[in-house]
């Protein structure tokens, strides 16, 4: 049986999809995020454990009754009680992997879906307006699930797994960032939970590509799963792992496979769609800056490495080559831009602007694989009128920090 299987965005674009095969009863599951198989080949006949029995409600007149609405639980506060426990990913991978959603089971340590970080030169989450440097300390390709730990404890809510299996018919939800957008979440039903899609269940629920990694939640909180893929052909139907077997690697990371190296030359974000600087729109000077710039991120976040070269002014460029300006960049992916002015020059303008870097360690600044940078760009117009990268200084000071 035939799966299509997505790739995460940064943005709103969704990557190009390919084929694969997988021994699965039903089909095509795009995952929501990278283009790697969920659960590797077809499930064990019978898992850990029985499954509860689905029972239906009789009427006084033999046929079976709609559920109680009364009973039906509420999503309606759930959102801003555990928000602050759902973070954001940002990976650079062989894969071109973009974003994909996680969530905070200690102070330290964080769960995701394994295609989202595999093979991840640099890993980075973002809580709110902070991004922090994270590490894969375990990796279940198998199972699709993967344990991230930070340098520093992060404040926000600490979920806790089910400790009971999920049955047909509950209604849950679905947090996370789709499309690499703010937090949403989704409510829906447990619409298959049956031995034969073992390690994994089926949700009747609207999910994207971004919302890979993201926890499946009851009304009171609890993660009875993760969201690890959607049907390729059925509208609104996703696959989430147990919480139980989530719950092996939350214990002891230790206990997981290392997670691989990246093999690849160059790790990069997404092949397209990836978040690029943008100014409101203003004039003349102000578009053609944010032109230029977008041109030169979008080139460093796709490979393009020429075209990223082209932005750069005759000066920039007598100094250098193609071949010597891509190899400091070969694992950079760039995001979270703010453009904090553009002003007038004699020759051009000058742009104040913050992003953040991914990048093998090294690479970056003093050993770090994610970089906090806020500098001035001087640009100057060329004879085509077209503004050129002529100067980069910091602002302020040095111009950059790591991540928290």
């Amino acid at each position: 049986m035939a799966i299509v299987a997505g790739v995460t965005t940064a943005g709103a674009s969704l990557l190009a999809f390919e084929v694969f095969e997988r021994n699965q009863p039903d089909g095509p599951r795009v995952q929501v995020a990278q283009d790697e198989e969920i659960g590797g080949s077809s499930p064990p006949a019978q898992p850990p454990g029985e499954s509860p029995s689905e029972e239906s409600v009789e009427s006084p007149e033999g046929g079976t009754t709609a559920p109680n609405t009364d009973d039906v639980p509420s999503f309606v506060d759930l959102h801003d009680q555990v928000a602050s426990g759902v973070l954001m990913v940002q990976a650079s991978t062989c894969e071109g992997t973009g974003v994909g959603s996680a969530f905070l089971v200690s102070g330290d340590r964080i769960v995701t879906a394994a295609h989202v970080v595999a093979e991840a030169a640099s890993v980075a989450v973002v809580q709110d307006d902070a991004t922090y440097e994270a590490d894969v300390v375990g990796i279940d390709s198998t199972n699709d699930i993967a344990i991230l730990e930070t340098s520093v404890a992060l404040a926000g809510h600490e979920f806790q797994l089910a400790d009971d299996e999920v049955a047909a018919g509950e209604a849950l939800a679905v947090i996370g960032h789709p499309q690499g957008a703010p937090l949403t979440i989704t409510s829906g039903t447990v619409s298959r939970a049956d031995d034969d899609l073992w390690p994994d269940f089926q949700v009747d629920a609207s999910v994207n590509p971004g919302n890979s990694g993201g926890p499946v939640v009851r009304a009171d909180g609890d993660v009875v799963g993760m969201a690890v893929a959607k049907d390729g052909e059925a509208e609104g139907l996703a696959y989430a792992v147990r919480s139980e077997v989530i719950a092996e690697g939350v214990t002891d990371p230790n206990a997981l496979p290392a997670p691989d190296v990246a093999e690849c030359d160059t790790p990069l974000g997404p092949d397209s769609g990836s978040e690029l600087p943008e100014v409101p729109a203003g004039d003349e000077l102000e578009v053609a800056a944010a032109a230029t710039l977008a041109n030169y991120f979008d080139g460093i976040n796709t490979g393009d490495y020429e075209w990223a070269f082209e932005q750069l002014s005759p000066r920039l460029q007598a100094g250098s080559s193609v071949d010597s300006f891509a190899e400091g960049l070969l694992t950079s992916y760039d995001f979270d831009f703010a453009v904090h002015s553009v002003e007038p020059t004699d020759d051009g303008a000058l742009v104040w602007l913050e992003f953040v870097s991914l990048q093998a360690a090294e690479y970056g600044p003093d050993g770090e694989s994610c970089t906090r940078w806020s500098l001035d760009y001087e640009l100057v117009w060329d004879d085509a009128s077209w503004l050129l990268i002529d100067r980069v200084t910091g602002h302020d000071g040095a111009g950059h920090a790591p991540c928290t």
